[in-house]
């Protein structure tokens, strides 16, 4: 799986305009965490002409 997230972050990086997001989520019986811990959800996307591009990513 990783070298196909390898070759999507390439394009998308390639691209003219790159978005992102990173939000803050309280993640509820998570093993080995507490409920009051932050983790992290992101997401990047393309703009521009091309295919589109959607990568997401979490990080507890």
């Amino acid at each position: 799986m990783q070298p196909l997230i390898n070759l999507l972050r390439d394009h998308l990086l390639d691209s003219k305009v790159v978005f992102g997001d990173e939000t803050v989520a309280q993640v509820l019986k998570e093993p080995g965490r507490a409920a009051q811990t932050r983790s992290y959800m992101w997401t990047q996307m393309n703009g521009g002409v091309g295919p589109p591009v959607r990568l997401f990513g979490y990080a507890p």
